[in-house]
């Protein structure tokens, strides 16, 4: 069972004149919060056994389903007077690529020795400049986390290993300059209307020192006091479970989020980065999701869960990064290989499908990438981004391909089927099979005949009335990721769906029967066949919608190459041809719920609007749809319809009522609402 997850004060509490007295806003945040809690607890208890699943389509990205998906914005460079323009510009790089996330990121210098923070640097931004970059990014709608860094002066050492005696003068100092650092940050932050900031990025040993405890939760309570949005901690990926830490900083009840730097190493094996093979390699793919899947669901969600006494924290994955070499899925930061562009794009793409749903659940609400490549950062190995942002080039291939990715949002599926071969760009790599001694077949994409997914259809010209083998296609990409993932799931829940359609003039008058042949043959299990189906007996015109369990087929999770094979079989007189069309050859998940949806209009969320069109459509009580008022897909516009929408009224498109706490105007309008209801009832 899902543990309820704590649910920060969104952005109305930030950026407002008549909070200035910053001890009054600690305390209302706290009360904000608490109360929150206490909402968020009782859907907990109450919804969420009946809630729906929110994970969709794992290969399309569903904007309030899964989590954000962003850069780190980065410089060690002060870029004076142009400053501004320089972040407000690499903002927007951002956003034109399509991304709705950003991490920006200040850096200041410490002085090893003497634990001296320098409040300004010609190695680094001025606060100016990042209050322009966050301004700009929340003026584009940009959801934004402040991530402030330190660095030991001349990069002498890694900041993880900073660690100066509790108690000496070097400690004193750093801990008052770093206080007031975060303060600072955290004041522009407010400002300038961020989301989220957190409260250092990997001070690994500092945090591991019992010593400096009491420093920790004297900085925590001075950024909580002047920062009205969520705050959280950027742990490096080997020390987020680390005991100290945990006690210190997770467990303090001003943090609101748990923040991964999530460089995981060895999550797959040198021999599966090996044979990684060119993108997109659905096994591949498939592996490293399976892996990221395993670290979530049973390391880093259980251990965000268990925090804050149980009431649990949502994740943020600060920073994530994979470099374009051999292996990058074992080490993220390996430079010893060869050049892998195509490994690091599947690992990016294995990444935002374990990724999905996570934002509606709670676990997860964030993603930034490792890092958007802009001036200061010295063109290195880890610069993203699409052409004309100065991206080291080797990760041009993944970065366009992510910006396609969330540039293309899609919504939870409304059904459990997904079409493998439509035939609307050609004959989707169907081919006759060489190993046929018969006449060979003729495949051709054709357009209307036959065509019951979109406007073509694939069209076989068979000479001959003995048994053959038709049409063959070597399954690849989409289409054996999702045999993969239907074999992952269950073999007896997925049905193999086929329309085959008969034109009485294409056939031969003497035909007296004719039949298909369907056959899978993979790597694991061999060549596996059914027969007979969309049998007829004379020249006819129709469509058959042929269902074949896939449980009919010998065939095994894990496999990593399978051929598909279709063939026919008749009785006719002459030399006669028979053209035949098939269109629509599908996985259809005989389980699937379709998710329950009061967005009658289709604006992206549920509001008064989407009751009037209930209202019109109440009483359909056949072939209704989702514009007429069906929110539950049963074809009829009911009460339990209105039920849906109520529970649905204030949030996005298609996310359960578990995940919605309604402002009191909801309420209000509920009542209303329920009135007319009951009006209308009464009338009837």
């Amino acid at each position: 069972m899902q543990l309820p997850l704590i649910i920060s004060p969104e952005t109305h509490l930030k950026a407002s004149s008549s909070y200035e007295c910053w001890p009054f806003r600690a305390v209302l945040k706290r009360a904000v919060k608490y109360l929150l809690l206490l909402v968020a607890v009782t859907n907990f208890v109450l919804l969420l056994p009946n809630a729906p699943s929110t994970a969709g389509d794992p290969g399309v990205y569903e904007v309030g389903s899964d989590p954000s998906v962003g850069f780190n914005l980065i410089s060690w460079a002060n870029f004076g007077g142009g400053g501004a323009s320089t972040w407000e510009n690499a903002v927007q790089s951002i956003y034109d690529a399509g991304f709705s996330e950003v991490s920006i990121s200040p850096v200041r210098y410490i002085t090893l020795g003497t634990g001296s923070i320098a409040t300004s640097s010609s190695q680094g931004p001025e606060l100016a400049h990042i209050a322009a970059g966050i301004s700009r990014a929340k003026s584009l709608g940009m959801r934004v986390t402040v991530n402030p860094f330190v660095e030991p002066a001349g990069f002498s050492t890694w900041r993880g290993f900073y660690n100066p005696s509790p108690g000496s003068a070097e400690s004193n100092t750093f801990w008052n300059d770093y206080e007031q650092y975060l303060v600072d940050v955290a004041q522009i932050a407010q400002a300038n209307g961020a989301d989220a900031m957190t409260v250092g990025t990997e001070l690994k040993a500092i945090t591991q020192n019992s010593g400096n405890n009491a420093k920790w939760n004297s900085v925590i309570s001075a950024v909580d006091a002047q920062f009205g949005g969520s705050l959280g901690y950027a742990a490096n990926w080997d020390n987020y479970q680390d005991a100290n830490l945990t006690s210190t900083i997770w467990e303090n009840s001003a943090i609101d989020f748990l923040g991964i730097d999530s460089y995981f190493q060895g999550m797959l094996s040198n021999s599966q980065a090996d044979n990684s093979g060119s993108y997109p390699n659905p096994t591949f793919i498939n592996q490293v999701e399976t892996a990221w899947n395993d670290k979530l669901d049973n390391e880093i969600i259980p251990f965000a869960a268990a925090r804050q006494s149980g009431g649990g924290l949502p994740v943020e994955f600060v920073e994530i990064g994979y470099l374009p070499y051999n292996r990058t899925t074992v080490s993220p930061q390996n430079t010893s290989g060869a050049i892998d562009q195509d490994e690091q794009n599947m690992a990016y793409e294995g990444l935002m499908r374990a990724l999905d749903g996570r934002q509606a659940t709670g676990e997860l609400t964030s993603v930034n990438l490792w890092n958007w490549g802009m001036p200061g950062t010295g063109n290195n190995l880890w610069d993203m981004g699409v052409s004309g942002t100065q991206p080291h080039a080797n990760n041009i291939q993944t970065t366009q391909w992510l910006s396609d990715f969330v540039s293309n949002p899609g919504t939870p599926p409304t059904s459990g089927t997904q079409v493998l071969y439509s035939f609307e760009s050609g004959d989707d790599g169907f081919f006759y099979p060489n190993f046929e001694a018969e006449p060979a077949s003729i495949l051709a994409q054709v357009g209307s005949l036959g065509a019951t997914n979109g406007s073509s259809s694939l069209a076989i010209t068979k000479p001959t009335p003995a048994w053959t083998w038709d049409a063959r296609v070597d399954m690849s990409g989409e289409q054996l990721l999702a045999l993969q993932e239907a074999l992952n799931d269950d073999i007896d829940n997925y049905v193999l769906e086929i329309d085959v359609t008969y034109v009485s003039s294409d056939l031969p008058g003497s035909l007296t029967s004719l039949g298909m042949h369907l056959t899978f043959e993979s790597n694991l299990d061999g060549w596996s066949q059914d027969s007979p189906f969309a049998s007829i007996s004379s020249p006819t015109d129709q469509t058959i919608r042929v269902e074949v369990p896939l449980s009919s087929f010998t065939l095994t999770a894990g496999l990593s190459s399978a051929n598909f094979t279709i063939g026919f079989s008749g009785s006719w007189l002459g030399a006669d041809d028979v053209i035949l069309y098939l269109d629509r050859i599908a996985l259809r998940d005989t389980t699937f719920t379709a998710p329950e949806d009061a967005d009658f209009d289709n604006d992206g969320d549920i509001d008064g609007q989407d009751f009037l069109s209930w209202q019109r459509g109440f009483g359909i009580s056949s072939n209704a749809d989702t514009t007429q008022g069906d929110a539950n897909g049963d074809g009829a516009v009911s009460e339990s319809d209105f039920t849906i929408w109520q529970s649905q009224y204030g949030t996005p498109s298609a996310l359960s009522a578990a995940t919605a706490i309604p402002e009191p105007s909801t309420a209000w309008l509920a009542v209303i609402a329920g009135l007319v209801l009951y009006n209308r009832n009464m009338l009837r």
